[in-house]
C-alpha cells in the first residue's frame, strides 16, 4: 500500500473555502557561530516549487531532519471540531 499525501483542502468543503489559495513554505536548520534555528527557505503557491527547493536543500547536504515542507491553510480550516 502507498501512502500519498494529500493536502487539507478537500473539493466539496463549500462555499465558504472554495476557492482556497494553496499556499506551501519549506523552512531549514541552520547553525552559525553565533546562532541556530529555523528559517523560511522559499514561500509559494506551487507543491512541486516546493518539492524542488526541499531536493534542493538535501542535494546541497541539509540532513532530512532538517527540512520542513508544510502547507500553510486558514484557521477556520484547522480548527472544526467534530464531536
Amino acid at each position: 500500500m502507498t501512502n500519498t499525501y494529500q493536502p487539507v483542502y478537500h473539493n466539496n468543503q463549500g462555499v465558504f473555502n472554495n476557492p482556497r489559495q494553496r499556499v506551501w513554505s519549506v523552512w531549514y536548520y541552520y547553525t552559525s557561530e553565533y546562532s541556530s534555528g529555523w528559517a523560511i527557505s522559499l514561500i509559494t503557491n506551487s507543491f512541486d516549487e516546493a518539492k524542488q527547493k526541499a531536493n534542493e536543500l538535501l542535494r546541497n547536504g541539509t540532513r532530512m531532519d532538517r527540512i520542513i515542507v508544510n502547507e500553510i491553510v486558514p484557521i477556520d480550516t484547522v480548527i472544526t471540531p467534530s464531536v
